[in-house]
């Protein structure tokens, strides 16, 4: 039973520390994507943002979190989707545009040019991307990521975020402290005992020598 009790206390600690982990980072993308100057957020070679329109339907849903990497432009092809910054008018300034490349261009500029266009839309897009407006290709999506981000941008839940996440840290902080009262109270009864069995040890030792020098006395 004790084993058994272990055991499940052990699960119960994984996936705790685990579920802190994964709401601190949650809550530091939240508040990287509410407070950055765009609509993406760049690490080194990587990238990620929020997909907010239907262009790319049913290929990535309204709404999916998406990965972006920067990569060599020379190996961009026909049929990636790739994150830009759109010259169109229409596109609200400061978001970029993920959008499938439907042709390359390599001979009407000194670079190459992409033709871009959404999957769900009829036409392709009205302005070309040039190599110096791309961000990087989407390497990955996510439906179900982007829809609790989503969630957890209302502006309600992100001070409802901060407050679960100092809850869980307290919660954390007072089991620790708890383990340790337990192992130090532990450890002091295992000193006490040993030292219990010294002194009687010690006793049975004196009263060994008296009986011993009584009996050489008679």
């Amino acid at each position: 039973m004790n084993t058994l009790r272990k055991i499940w206390k052990c699960i119960g600690n994984i996936v705790f520390v685990l579920s802190i982990v994964l709401l601190i980072m949650l809550t530091a993308v939240v508040f990287m994507m509410q407070n950055g100057s765009d609509g993406r957020m760049m690490f080194g070679n990587h990238a990620f943002a929020r997909v907010i329109s239907g262009s790319m339907e049913p290929q990535i849903p309204t709404g999916s979190f998406i990965l972006v990497e920067r990569v060599d432009l020379n190996t961009l092809a026909v049929g990636d989707v790739i994150s830009f910054w759109s010259d169109d008018p229409k596109v609200p300034q400061g978001f970029p545009v993920v959008h499938e490349i439907v042709q390359i261009d390599p001979t009407t500029y000194a670079e190459p040019v992409y033709v871009t266009k959404g999957v769900a839309n009829d036409f392709t897009d009205e302005y070309p991307v040039f190599a110096d407006r791309i961000i990087g290709r989407v390497v990955w999506h996510s439906e179900f990521i982007g829809q609790i981000i989503g969630f957890a941008q209302a502006p309600y839940m992100f001070p409802i975020l901060i407050g679960i996440l100092v809850i869980c840290l307290i919660i954390n902080i007072v089991s620790v402290v708890r383990e340790a009262k337990s192992v130090s109270n532990r450890s002091n009864e295992i000193a006490l005992e040993h030292a219990r069995e010294e002194a009687l040890r010690e006793l049975q030792e004196v009263n060994s020598t008296t009986a011993e020098n009584d009996a050489e006395q008679s």
